[in-house]
């Protein structure tokens, strides 16, 4: 009983959970490692073997949940006139999702650098987008935020950019759009 237990939750991170789908062959291999173990080996040892099996097939396969609803911020008063509120958001770790607080963004008085080629982490769920990294102007010079997958039900993701205005450069902020 403990055996069959062990190996059926060893494809929990496949969805449909048979080797026909997809993941189906590392939760087979996970379930034959469990089931191995737990027969093999004396109890303590099995269940670390079990459990290291089980995690390492849902960690392969796993989708990453919903994100929680955005958080409220006291954005306080803007810096200048010039500046626009960056709305924060949840990022995902690849175990769980972490908020980023926003920020003012002023306006550059140099233009951004080119930008970025970024590898792309692993996609947490087929749902999620890639926003990619932008450059960032610390009042002082440009800093780079990577960039990040994102979820949001129903809605696409508008880049955001830097717009020239006379001298300056002003952020028009990434958004989602329904």
């Amino acid at each position: 009983m403990l055996v069959l237990g062990l190996a059926g939750l060893a494809g929990c991170g496949n969805k449909g959970g048979d080797a026909g789908t997809t993941g189906g062959t590392e939760a087979a291999t996970a379930s034959a490692a469990v089931t191995a173990a737990v027969t093999a080996a004396p109890t303590a040892e099995a269940t670390a073997v079990a459990t290291a099996a089980v995690t390492a097939s849902a960690d392969a396969n796993a989708e990453a949940p919903d994100p929680p609803e955005d958080q409220k911020e006291d954005q306080g008063k803007a810096p200048t006139a010039e500046h626009v509120w960056v709305t924060g958001h949840w990022t995902w770790t690849g175990r769980k999702y972490e908020w980023v607080r926003g920020y003012w963004a002023g306006a550059a008085t140099k233009e951004p650098p080119p930008l970025r080629t970024e590898s792309q982490a692993h996609r947490p769920s087929k749902r999620h987008a890639w926003i990619k990294g932008h450059w960032k102007w610390d009042g002082k010079d440009w800093v780079w935020i990577s960039g990040r997958w994102a979820y949001r039900a129903g809605a696409t993701w508008v880049e955001g950019h830097w717009q020239k205005k006379g001298k300056k450069y002003r952020w028009v902020p990434g958004h989602w759009k329904k």
